[in-house]
């Protein structure tokens, strides 16, 4: 027949069997001794015997029934652990144990990983006529964007009549490095970007990929570009070989791994 009882602590019900009569233990209300008194000294006033400071409570008795709260859900119990101080037993959500003020450090949280980029469906490599029409287009936008606006901070003309002074001529060689740099950055960072290309790609439907349908890096965007040098070189062969070759590469796209392909 179990013992029914409440802590004089808290006032938790609790309920043991008869074989833990006489027996102390932590309440699993308040963490304060308890003891489950006889059956006889129910309407007494029991002393207080030595804590037995073996007793778990929440380890099987004699009987192999717990010694807790039949109404305790299991989560309960599942969810302490013990303090790494003192050993008692806490919630394993608790900041600071109530037994001894120990505060405890929180796991820090999982950091997310890198996220994953996703693969583009395309409809096929982009030819030599729509990426030559596609060239035309970014042309009239670095021009609009780049060398017009630098034109008129500098005071250099785009074009000249007449032969440039020794003056003129640093001032000019200056403006075209810093339009050389713009430039790059410009095809780099938008070929890197979420729409993956140029404003010509995009008004043409193509995007610049690495060689298994991925975006490329901006780092990848920059050799890419840089490679559109030897490209030009020997009468534009570099880009003539996108005509030619079996994925439609161009020499900077075989040099820095990437594909021109469509996206409708």
């Amino acid at each position: 027949m179990p013992i029914s009882f409440s802590c004089k602590n808290c006032g938790k019900r609790l309920k043991a069997p008869e074989s833990a009569a006489g027996k102390s233990s932590n309440c699993p209300g308040c963490g304060r001794p308890v003891t489950c008194p006889s059956p006889r000294s129910m309407d007494e006033e029991p002393d207080v015997p030595e804590i037995l400071d073996d007793i778990d409570p929440y380890a099987d008795l004699d009987d192999g029934s717990a010694y807790r709260v039949p109404d305790e859900p299991a989560e309960a119990a599942e969810s302490r652990m013990p303090c790494p101080m003192c050993g008692e037993m806490i919630a394993s959500s608790a900041v600071k144990c109530r037994f001894c003020g120990e505060m405890l450090e929180k796991s820090p949280k999982p950091v997310a990983g890198p996220k994953k980029k996703k693969k583009i469906k395309s409809s096929g490599y982009a030819g030599f006529w729509l990426r030559f029409v596609a060239m035309i287009v970014d042309g009239f936008v670095v021009l609009a964007i780049i060398r017009f606006p630098l034109s008129l901070i500098s005071g250099a003309p785009m074009f000249r009549a007449q032969p440039p002074t020794v003056e003129e001529a640093q001032r000019d060689l200056f403006v075209s490095l810093v339009s050389f740099v713009l430039q790059i950055a410009y095809f780099a960072v938008m070929e890197a970007s979420s729409y993956q290309g140029t404003l010509g790609k995009m008004a043409l439907g193509l995007k610049v990929t690495d060689l298994n349908g991925y975006p490329i890096s901006v780092g990848r965007g920059i050799g890419r570009n840089l490679g559109k040098i030897l490209s030009a070189l020997i009468c534009l062969i570099g880009y003539i070989m996108a005509a030619f070759s079996e994925r439609k590469q161009a020499m900077h796209d075989m040099m820095a791994g990437t594909l021109v392909v469509r996206s409708r």
